[in-house]
C-alpha cells in the first residue's frame, strides 16, 4: 500500500488504506452458521451465489451485489434496477444460461481440495483487521491465481474465512481454512496467514462493505 499513501489525493489514499483492511470472505454468512456447517465451505458458497442471484439468502452478499451492480447499470445508461431481476428470479435464469452457453454443467457441483486445514487463533480476541494483500498473496501461492500469465489455476484452491472483521474467537478456533493439492502449501502460507489476522481485547465493529464511490470527481 505505500505507493497508494503517496497518491496527490489524501482522501483516496485513505480510503484505498482503510479498504486494504476490510475482510474478504467468500462465504459471507453468520458466523454462527459457517461454524455449524463445518470446513468444507465451497459447495455451500456457490449455492450461496446462486441464491443471491435470486434474491435470496445473505443480505451482506446481497446488499454488496446491488450496490455494484446499480453502478454497472449506471455508467452503461440502463434505466433498471437490478433488484428486479433478482426479485423476478431473471439473474439466475440469465447465468445458467450463460453458464450452459460456456459448456458448463450446474449440475456438476466445484472442484472439492484434497487437503483442507483449518488454521486455529493462537489467543482469545476481537478480529480488528484483515491484511487482504497477505491474503490475496497467500491465494496465489496455493494456486487460486497467477504469477504469470502462463501459470495454471487450480479451481480448487483458495481461503474460507471463519473469522471476519469484527468476530470474536476464542483460542484454538478456526481463523480460516486453507484448501489445497497438498499439505505442504498448506504449510507454505500459513505463516503469511497467521499474522494476516489482528486481534484485539476490545470489541470491534463489522464495517461496512462499501466504504464510499470513487470516480474522477473524487469520493462520495
Amino acid at each position: 500500500m505505500r505507493r497508494l499513501r503517496r497518491h496527490r489525493d489524501p482522501d483516496l489514499a485513505h480510503l484505498l488504506d482503510e479498504s486494504s483492511r476490510l475482510e474478504v470472505d467468500p462465504a459471507t454468512i453468520p458466523e454462527e452458521e459457517r461454524r455449524e456447517r463445518g470446513i468444507n465451505r465451497l459447495p455451500a458458497s456457490q449455492e450461496e451465489a446462486l441464491d443471491a442471484l435470486a434474491g435470496k439468502g445473505d443480505e451482506e452478499l446481497i446488499e454488496v451485489s446491488l450496490t455494484v451492480a446499480r453502478e454497472m447499470c449506471k455508467l452503461a445508461e440502463v434505466d433498471k434496477d437490478p433488484a428486479d431481476a433478482m426479485r423476478s428470479g431473471a439473474g439466475r435464469e440469465m447465468f445458467v444460461r450463460m453458464l450452459e452457453a460456456q459448456g458448463g454443467n450446474l449440475d456438476a457441483g466445484l472442484p472439492v481440495a484434497p487437503v483442507q486445514i483449518a488454521l486455529a487463533a493462537s489467543s482469545d480476541g476481537y478480529v480488528e483487521s484483515i491484511d487482504a494483500l497477505a491474503v490475496g498473496l497467500a491465494s496465489l501461492d496455493l494456486g487460486a491465481g497467477r504469477h504469470r500469465k502462463e501459470d495454471t489455476v487450480d479451481p480448487a484452491a483458495g481461503l474460507v474465512i471463519q473469522a471476519p472483521v469484527g468476530a470474536r474467537v476464542a483460542a484454538g478456533e478456526p481463523l480460516v481454512v486453507v484448501h489445497a493439492r497438498s499439505a505442504d502449501l498448506v504449510e507454505k502460507v500459513k505463516p503469511r496467514l497467521l499474522q494476516a489476522w489482528k486481534l484485539v481485547a476490545h470489541e470491534v465493529q463489522r464495517p461496512p462493505h462499501v466504504l464510499a464511490r470513487v470516480d474522477k470527481h473524487g469520493t462520495t
